[in-house]
């Protein structure tokens, strides 16, 4: 095209009619244009003939089956864009990186390289790179209007393989693995790329070639957050999700979101990202700059595997005398979930047990009366037996694996939050902890209690009733135990359901979390799980921590 765009512009230039200050002769004009035609029609030709020349060199050069992860449609794509890249002379992608480097780099066309190799390509025109070290670079994205939740192309993903971390569940994380990014889970906290093939064998080792990785580590930057999953239109491209987790929290940049490094070796690398990202956030220090605890030189227990939340004194004293007479005695303890105060808010019903002996039982069901209640009661209770295991049936083979925009589970969540929402409540109470809150920051009774019987090991434990139970507990399984340690487990909202109201009441001023003495009691205030953690379990929706609420102190008028 440029062949006869110079001339055209300057015969238009010569042309009276645009200006110019005198007229050419019509045999001028069309002298020129033949000459423009001439000149494009054998650059055409030469560039046909190359194509023609590289098209049959490809076809004895491509014979070797394809890679791993490149059957797929992104696959597909990248083979594609190599053959077009090597019809025009230009060889394999590779080859067309910027100047050479050994770090992260950005190039005209919005693609990020890790030196050679193509790492992302097209990303998002609203993205900035702050260089951060000689591996790798910070991300940035900023948006025209305000914004609590941002989903930002990353472009398309290029690597031979990648591991990654992704959230399982609300609490848990699990490895993951994959060549392409329609495997890559949603909730990815951290991703490591391996752009070449593995350099296990000889023969590629003794070429002195070098495995390249890439890291990419989503980040907590002020009030937001990030994560990585596959999305896009035809769900081809790597997109990082930041959000707030609160509507009401706006903005419309989020610097550091992500950081990106590459390098040879997978476990340097990532000793250096974290410790770019600590430098760079101050909010953390890595393990080579903190002080370790005394603990990881000896050996402990904890007594959530032995107890659950059935944990008592008598308990611990017996699993500890069993570890020392098997030769490994522990030197710190955990006394894990059961030793607080806790209780479910009085709205939430939990049936006493009926305890009525085998001759009582016989009676009444020999009375005339319990006989015709009985009559009358069958029929309604096989009814609602019917209500109850259609109930089941229905959760069990339509809302349990049912995705996120299934009918079914937007159904069950409707349900689950009205006319479902007082019995699931009464059922969790019956066989989970998930909806009692903290009342008070001392022991339990019922675990006091349990500190002071008769026949414990631990001399002197007969007198650890009352309010200084705990702590004279505590100091007899350090001296006649041989214990250097000792910790006790809680939740950071105090417990699940977060604290109680009463838990003020108790202390006042003198409240030892922060933020209750502000004069507000504890509320229960409602939870919005994110998108993200939704996609990875949707039965979040009816989770008692959001059914019930959480327990907040010192929220004040915000709730």
């Amino acid at each position: 095209g440029e062949a006869w765009r110079q001339p055209l512009a300057e015969m238009q230039s010569l042309n009276p009619f645009h200006g110019g200050g005198f007229a050419v002769s019509s045999t001028v004009v069309r002298s020129i244009l033949l000459a423009s035609l001439i000149l494009a029609g054998s650059r055409v030709s030469g560039f046909l003939m190359s194509m023609s020349e590289n098209a049959l060199n490809m076809k004895g050069g491509n014979a070797g089956g394809s890679k791993s992860g490149q059957n797929g449609p992104s696959g597909r794509r990248r083979n594609s864009l190599t053959a077009f890249r090597k019809r025009l002379g230009g060889g394999p992608k590779e080859t067309l990186a910027p100047p050479p480097g050994t770090g992260i780099r950005k190039d005209g066309t919005n693609s990020i390289w890790a030196g050679k190799y193509l790492v992302l390509e097209s990303i998002d025109k609203n993205l900035g790179l702050d260089v951060g070290d000689k591996r790798g670079v910070f991300v940035r994205t900023y948006a025209k209007s305000m914004f609590s939740r941002r989903e930002v192309s990353l472009g398309r993903m290029n690597c031979d393989s990648w591991m990654a971390s992704t959230r399982q569940k609300l609490w848990w994380m699990v490895p993951s693995w994959g060549a392409s990014v329609e495997e890559l889970p949603p909730e990815c906290q951290f991703l490591l790329l391996r752009m070449s093939p593995s350099l296990d064998d000889e023969s590629k080792r003794d070429e002195g070639g070098e495995d390249t990785y890439v890291v990419l580590i989503p980040m907590v930057c002020g009030p937001y957050r990030s994560s990585l999953r596959c999305g896009g239109l035809e769900k081809d491209q790597l997109v990082t999700t930041v959000e707030s987790g609160d509507a009401a929290v706006l903005c419309n940049q989020a610097a550091d979101m992500c950081y990106i490094a590459t390098g040879s070796d997978p476990y340097a690398l990532l000793s250096d990202a974290f410790a770019a990202i600590s430098a760079r956030s101050a909010t953390f220090r890595v393990r080579t700059q903190k002080t370790l605890p005394p603990t990881l030189d000896l050996f402990g227990w904890c007594t959530w595997d032995a107890f659950y939340t059935d944990v008592t004194g008598d308990g611990i004293a017996q699993g500890l005398d069993s570890l020392r007479s098997g030769g490994t005695p522990a030197k710190f303890l955990i006394i894990d979930d059961g030793w607080q105060d806790v209780r479910n808010d009085d709205t939430i019903w939990i049936p006493p047990a009926k305890t009525r002996s085998p001759s009582e039982q016989h009676r009444r069901s020999r009375h005339p009366v319990t006989r015709a209640l009985d009559g009358v009661k069958a029929p309604v209770f096989r009814a609602w037996s019917m209500v109850q295991d259609s109930v089941e049936w229905y959760y069990d083979n339509k809302v349990e694996r049912a995705p996120l925009e299934s009918i079914h589970l937007r159904i069950w969540g409707v349900l689950a939050n009205t006319v479902l929402k007082k019995r699931l409540l009464d059922r969790s109470a019956r066989t989970m902890d998930y909806t009692k809150r903290l009342v008070s920051a001392r022991a339990s009774d019922r675990f006091l209690s349990s500190l002071s019987k008769p026949d414990s090991t631990l001399v002197g434990a007969e007198h650890s009733g009352g309010s200084n139970g705990f702590r004279n507990f505590l100091r007899a399984c350090k001296d006649q135990k041989g214990l250097k340690y000792i910790y006790c487990w809680h939740a950071l909202l105090g417990y699940w359901s977060g604290v109680g109201g009463e838990f003020n009441a108790e202390f006042g001023a003198k409240s030892p979390i922060q933020g209750a003495t502000d004069g507000h009691g504890a509320k229960p205030v409602r939870v919005v799980p994110s998108k993200g953690i939704l996609a990875v379990e949707p039965q979040l929706k009816w989770d008692p921590l959001l059914l019930n609420r959480i327990g907040m102190s010192g929220m004040g008028s915000h709730g």
